[in-house]
């Protein structure tokens, strides 16, 4: 045995613990700046909100989204309501090279001209169908996400978790409702493979064949928002007999491994409740073969 492998075992992990060990730091160090800057790019967008919006109120902040109501002219005793999600907002924040409240107002201020998101429109397949993409969330953020607008899903095996759908927008993205289901005239599992056939283009399957083949670690981190979301990608790179451990902590990333030889779960569940961003959605492990994703 080489030196290295022998002194990580005295310290009493495998090499392959080690690994998982030193990518949990490595995504808390990342997903506690990410949390700093969200917090402080929200911050900015919200007084833009109120400068050029002085007649909308903000009611409420997530990571995720701020929700708005501004004046009905029909109904002023009714508000129109709606929410405004930062995906799009912090990532075009993040691309700007003078990084300061100044360097970054002009392009907030763009995100802050739009209205709400039923400005989108009505969705028509021929103009969105290369748009929708899928997400996987956990049982609150669907109930959060019913709360507001019906939103058609499918549980993921006997994970607890469920996939829902999005039209990813230049933008904005819109989570999929029942009404754009219904005007549409589909299912959902048809809106779904939809999603999975564009979410399949954006998605290197060499990923999946190398953490089987050279039974390696591999983590899937684009930065694009549907890292999670690829897990649904990696059972049609399996073949019958083949298993990888899935973690799948929030929604920017997706770790691959192989079965830990000892049978040891303890590193792939510390790494399951690692999450480096507020987007949580699993904080355990799971199993994923040929067949589909299952729980362990």
């Amino acid at each position: 045995m080489m030196p290295e492998l022998t002194l990580l075992a005295a310290l009493g992990l495998p090499w392959y613990g080690w690994l998982l060990v030193f990518l949990i730091v490595v995504i808390f160090g990342l997903w506690r700046v990410n949390r700093a800057f969200q917090w402080l790019v929200r911050a900015e967008f919200i007084d833009i909100l109120h400068a050029k919006h002085p007649d909308w109120n903000v009611t409420a902040e997530t990571a995720e989204y701020v929700e708005v109501e501004r004046p009905n002219p029909k109904n002023p005793a009714e508000p129109i309501k709606g929410q405004l999600f930062l995906f799009r907002v912090y990532d075009a924040a993040a691309s700007v090279k003078d990084q300061t409240p100044e360097g970054r107002r002009e392009t907030l201020e763009k995100f802050a001209d739009l209205s709400l998101m039923d400005a989108l429109g009505k969705v028509r397949l021929e103009t969105h169908r290369d748009h929708i993409l899928p997400r996987i969330v956990n049982e609150a953020a669907l109930q959060e996400l019913s709360g507001i607008n019906a939103t058609p899903s499918q549980p993921l095996g006997d994970t607890g978790l469920h996939v829902v759908c999005v039209v990813d927008g230049d933008v904005h993205v819109a989570f999929f409702t029942q009404d754009m289901l219904e005007s549409l005239a589909l299912d959902f599992s048809t809106i779904k493979e939809h999603a999975l056939d564009n979410l399949a283009k954006r998605f290197d399957h060499k990923s999946v064949r190398k953490a089987v083949m050279q039974k390696e670690v591999t983590l899937i981190e684009t930065g694009d928002s549907y890292d999670a979301a690829r897990l649904l990608l990696v059972p049609r790179h399996l073949i019958p007999g083949e298993t990888l451990v899935a973690m799948i902590p929030d929604r920017d990333t997706l770790v691959l491994s192989p079965l830990s030889p000892n049978g040891d779960w303890k590193p792939f569940e510390q790494l399951a409740k690692s999450p480096r961003s507020d987007r949580v959605i699993c904080n355990r492990p799971l199993i994923v073969t040929s067949q589909g994703v299952r729980a362990v």
